[in-house]
Order: C-alpha cells, then sequence, then structure tokens
C-alpha cells in the first residue's frame, strides 16, 4: 500500500510542477444601462390644491367645504391630463 501512496503523491506533485500559462488579456466591451428620466424639465410642478386640510377645516359651512372640494377635483383632472401622457412614455 505504501509503493502505491508514494506513487500517488509524486503523481500529484509532478502535476503542480508544469508548465506555467500565462493568463489571456482581453479588452471587452459590456453594455451598461444608464438610468435616463423621462421626466420632461418643462413638466409643471404640482398645483397647490384649494381643498386643502387647513382649507377644508377653515371653510364656514358645508356648501363652502364642497366647493373647495369641487374645485380640487377640476385642478386633479387637469393635473392627471398633464401627468397621464408623460407616464406613458416611460413606460
Amino acid at each position: 500500500m505504501k509503493p502505491y501512496c508514494a506513487a500517488f503523491a509524486s503523481l500529484i506533485l509532478a502535476a503542480c510542477g508544469g508548465k506555467q500559462v500565462e493568463p489571456e488579456i482581453r479588452i471587452v466591451e459590456v453594455p451598461i444601462s444608464v438610468p435616463v428620466t423621462c421626466v420632461p424639465a418643462n413638466m409643471p410642478a404640482t398645483p397647490a390644491y384649494p381643498d386643502s386640510d387647513d382649507a377644508l377645516k377653515a371653510a364656514p359651512d358645508a356648501a363652502a367645504r364642497y366647493g373647495l372640494i369641487a374645485a380640487g377635483r377640476v385642478l386633479r383632472v387637469q393635473r392627471e391630463a398633464e401627468v397621464e401622457p408623460v407616464l406613458n412614455g416611460c413606460r
């Protein structure tokens, strides 16, 4: 058994002493995705909606609150009409 172990050990050591292979250096171009904003620079800021919590609390009666809510809804519908095409362009 000992002669086999010695022969096996010498084979393992001989395998490590072989010719050194120089590593191959390659230059490879890899495409990288760069995030780009799809929101245009001229996109208007979010408007100040008239139906804020403070405005609704300060309204004198229910009719005034309903008027503020209706005005806020009109502005939100207009804003949605501006924002939806931009969002669809981003998808």
